[in-house]
């Protein structure tokens, strides 16, 4: 599942490069090595905490069980809340661009039961993101 994440990431790394590389979107980097940190393994483990282990958590015990596909409803609330985060925190193409990736780490999690694993992929995906936009 780890592998297949990374191939996902791959096509949002390669996005973003080429979108920053043709002027369509910027990303602000941090010009602080200690921002690093916190943007690519701080902020990601704690929303995984938050969303995907507290949120979903406690959605699964208070919504049926209800799919919109292949997504369970829980799945989309909870990635739509983490692209609001994401959009009020941030920016509104950050807020669309974390949608779909938000919902791939909510069936991951839905799959394996691991917060572990939904935060290295997003530690990962993180560190591609900006690695993609810092080589644009």
């Amino acid at each position: 599942m780890f592998l297949t994440s990374l191939g996902v990431g791959l096509l949002v790394w390669v996005t973003v490069y080429l979108s920053i590389s043709a002027s369509w979107m910027a990303i602000e980097l941090p010009s602080k090595n200690s921002s690093w940190l916190w943007l690519i393994i701080i902020f990601p483990v704690a929303e995984e905490l938050a969303f995907r282990g507290f949120l979903m958590g406690l959605l699964d015990k208070i919504l049926p069980e209800r799919k919109l596909g292949l997504i369970t409803l829980n799945n989309f609330l909870t990635s739509v809340l983490f692209s609001s985060a994401h959009l009020f925190a941030r920016s509104l193409t950050l807020g669309y661009l974390v949608f779909i990736p938000s919902l791939w780490l909510g069936w991951v999690k839905e799959q394996t039961s691991s917060i572990s694993l939904c935060a290295a992929i997003h530690v990962t995906w993180n560190l591609g993101l900006f690695v993609a936009a810092s080589l644009a």
